[in-house]
């Protein structure tokens, strides 16, 4: 857990301050308690959090962020990220705080405490499908595994239903839980394609990517910033978002490829 937050930290001071490992490590903090958990229990405990949080999403979140304080802070920001030096972007994601956070210091603290209780479910469930190992052999699951292909299209309506005029009051209940939702349905579907695909090269690939997951994270940090923010090539704000996505899909194909020949 030390560990994983201590690079955590020093990724999001030094390379790219949208880090999640420090998040993970308090996430296996919060886990002990439940190490030696049946199954049941854990996830019984994950309907509990997945209920009370997502209830406690309740209310209109559409316009939060929407605010003129919070669009000239984000203004600012694109400003700073498309023209400043390593050491200028890396001292205002030190200091610069958002608008919503400045003017609400109980929100930070709120924030704070609360924000990894938002995921527990999702972590709860994880560990219960290890200890009943659903993941172990694959091709004795197959049955459970095809349960992902519905959750995918009711957890990307939920997230629609967010969006809508006239349910906005509740726009973070849906938000919340088509998220999660549809997490578990990606994980299931993908479980699904592996067991009637695995020996092709791209699942091997994707195999090994996994095994080499921290690598992977961090490099996509040190090569994203390379290619948008000024001190690299300088494309933020520069490229169209289908050119984007396009590069993202690239990179992370390259480093499957080279994961792959890397543990050959």
């Amino acid at each position: 857990a030390f560990g994983l937050m201590t690079i955590g930290t020093l990724h999001a001071t030094f390379i790219w301050d949208g880090d999640i490992l420090v998040y993970y490590g308090v996430m296996v903090l919060m886990l002990l308690p439940f190490l030696y958990r049946k199954p049941k229990t854990l996830l019984i405990w994950a309907g509990i959090t997945f209920v009370l949080f997502t209830a406690g999403s309740y209310g209109d979140t559409t316009n939060l962020f929407e605010t003129p304080e919070m669009l000239a802070f984000v203004e600012k920001t694109d400003e700073v990220y498309a023209n400043g030096s390593y050491t200028e972007i890396r001292e205002y994601n030190e200091n610069a705080i958002p608008p919503i956070l400045e003017e609400n210091p109980l929100f930070i603290l709120g924030a704070l405490l609360l924000s990894p209780f938002v995921m527990l479910p999702m972590f709860l469930i994880g560990m219960a499908m290890a200890k009943r190992q659903w993941f172990a052999d694959p091709s004795s699951q197959k049955s459970t595994y095809r349960h992902g292909w519905w959750l995918i299209p009711v957890g990307i309506t939920l997230k629609l239903l967010s969006r809508l005029e006239g349910l906005e009051t509740f726009s973070g209940v849906f938000y919340q839980s088509g998220g999660q939702l549809l997490a578990i349905g990606y994980v299931l579907a993908f479980a699904h394609l592996y067991v009637h695909y695995q020996g092709a090269f791209l699942f091997k690939a994707f195999e090994s990517m996994g095994k080499l997951s921290l690598t992977n994270y961090l490099m996509q940090s040190v090569i994203m910033t390379l290619v948008f923010y000024e001190y690299g090539l300088g494309y933020y704000q520069e490229i169209s978002f289908t050119a984007s996505l396009l590069l993202g899909i690239l990179v992370f194909a390259a480093q499957c490829a080279c994961s792959y020949w890397y543990l050959k």
